[in-house]
């Protein structure tokens, strides 16, 4: 048995997707050594794979973290495969500096400590902060899930109706902010989360039910669960 007792720079933890990020991350995103297009947010009520517990779990709060090259691709952002290094190494978040593959006790301390959350990095009172609090009611991931789960417990047809509404309401929010706000889809991934369609279908992969929804960014295929790092 090989013993390993430090980083032999594989670059496998990157592969696996980038960090979820802590209140100590914090001065990396408001320098800008991290920006917030390089980040996705996952919403309170969404579907993820627990590395910790080794299962699906519905988050209890949000989560922000580094994104990865695509959603077919979960490599870290940051991450160079053909050198096998990382171009933020420098200032890489919290999650990357305890991270040891061979004794994962330092991370699993720090797994659910302090997460960073949009309100210590938007101004509350300000028109994005207020966009937000509007946007929330409108297309809640918890309402979403309800609606999920009930859908063969009642009129299958109001609540897919309500879920399509959702829909709905979600692609003309984001479209008409990029137009009038210049906002791009990866800034509108950290402000406000995946798509809701998006979001959606890895509700339904969740509660075992066959989705009538598909994402055209990801050219009609289902959506999976994201991995909690």
């Amino acid at each position: 048995m090989t013993y390993q007792d430090s980083c032999a720079r594989c670059g496998t933890c990157c592969l696996k997707g980038g960090p979820s990020l802590h209140l100590e991350d914090l001065e990396l995103v408001r320098s800008q050594k991290i920006k917030k297009s390089d980040l996705v947010l996952f919403r309170q009520g969404e579907p993820m794979w627990d590395n910790v517990q080794n299962k699906i779990i519905l988050l209890d709060q949000e989560l922000i973290k580094v994104r990865s090259v695509s959603s077919k691709d979960n490599t870290c952002i940051f991450f160079q495969p053909s050198r096998k290094s990382c171009t933020i190494y420098a200032y890489r978040p919290l999650q990357c500096r305890v991270l040891k593959c061979w004794d994962t006790r330092e991370l699993e301390k720090i797994y659910d400590f302090e997460r960073l959350n949009r309100s210590m990095l938007i101004k509350q009172g300000s028109a994005m902060a207020d966009l937000i609090l509007e946007y929330e009611k409108k297309c809640s991931v918890t309402d979403a899930a309800r609606l999920v789960e009930k859908l063969n417990k009642d009129n299958q047809k109001d609540t897919l109706q309500k879920i399509n509404e959702t829909l709905a309401y979600d692609t003309s929010f984001r479209l008409t902010l990029k137009e009038k706000a210049r906002i791009s889809d990866r800034e509108l991934d950290f402000y406000f989360g995946r798509p809701m369609a998006v979001i959606v279908q890895s509700l339904f992969a969740y509660f075992k039910k066959s989705p009538p929804i598909r994402d055209k960014r990801d050219g009609g295929a289902a959506i999976g669960c994201t991995r909690v790092e």
